[in-house]
């Protein structure tokens, strides 16, 4: 019991550190979302209750900002998902130069987001190199990449997947290193073909994997910025939440519908992980 005593005081500076930079904030916070706080008058402040949540959900701005947020969603998550769990499977099926491979998908992880998103943004501009193979070599019609908030959202989620396919294929190639070769083999010798092996045997025993996969992709997704700022020109029309969250905090300094906003973007993370959690217990 004295040793167990011990061990509480010496884990009792990091429970204080963790309650004042994680606690405290999550609860003030919070609050802020309830009150009409107004930095520039921090004594006009006034507890409102839901009124900022009722309100932004009322407002056109935020409407757009949550519809770009929401298409963002659906377009990078299921193509992340698909995308890292194709090329994870090929680099597991490759016997010769896996290592460079898994260097070279890895790579755009290691450069800047906001330097990536430039660099594609020249990419897509008028005479940039992807018009010209489409225009030139393709003879397909031009496409105005960023001249709609639609447009604007595609070509962040582009980036978005460049960026960080290689992070999510090593998630996925993690969870099929995991699997035991006499399962392949037993598969292999009952004459089940590719296909039939990937349904049956691989797909059930990374769905740990492509569960994490889903559950970091949303909270890409819902917290991307440097990709909308950029590709907006530095915060211009186009926004999703946490741009607009951005923008009413520290632009138009209205922190508690700030705070709201945040916290709408927290509950969207919380539903995707809760249901994603609750499928992987379900089919254990």
């Amino acid at each position: 019991m004295r040793k167990r005593s011990v061990a509480y005081w010496f884990m009792l500076p990091a429970i204080i550190l963790s309650v004042i930079v994680m606690l405290y904030p999550l609860v003030w916070s919070f609050y802020l979302s309830l009150t009409n706080y107004y930095f520039l008058d921090e004594e006009s402040t006034q507890f409102i209750g839901l009124r900022n949540y009722f309100d932004l959900f009322q407002d056109p701005t935020f409407l757009l900002a949550f519809r770009n947020s929401m298409l963002f969603i659906a377009l990078y998550v299921p193509s992340m998902v698909v995308l890292s769990t194709i090329v994870a499977v090929l680099l597991d099926s490759i016997v010769i130069g896996v290592k460079a491979y898994r260097t070279l998908i890895f790579v755009p992880v290691c450069i800047g987001l906001t330097m990536a998103t430039l660099m594609w943004v020249w990419m897509f501009a008028d005479d940039g190199i992807v018009e010209v193979i489409m225009t030139k070599l393709l003879h397909l019609p031009p496409i105005e990449w960023l001249a709609t908030d639609t447009s604007t959202v595609v070509t962040a989620v582009i980036v978005t997947i460049w960026k960080f396919l290689g992070f999510n294929t090593v998630l996925v190639l993690a969870g099929l290193y995991a699997i035991p070769k006499d399962l392949k083999d037993a598969a292999l010798i009952d004459g089940a073909g590719p296909w039939k092996r990937f349904t049956n045997v691989t797909l059930p025993l990374i769905k740990d994997s492509l569960a994490l996969v889903i559950i970091m992709s949303t909270i890409s997704s819902v917290k991307a910025f440097e990709q909308i700022w950029a590709v907006s020109r530095s915060g211009g029309t186009v926004d999703i939440l946490y741009t607009l969250m951005y923008k009413t905090s520290f632009r138009y300094f209205e922190m508690g519908k700030g705070a709201a906003i945040a916290y709408i973007m927290a509950a969207m993370i919380l539903v995707v992980s809760y249901i994603n959690i609750r499928f992987v217990r379900t089919e254990v």
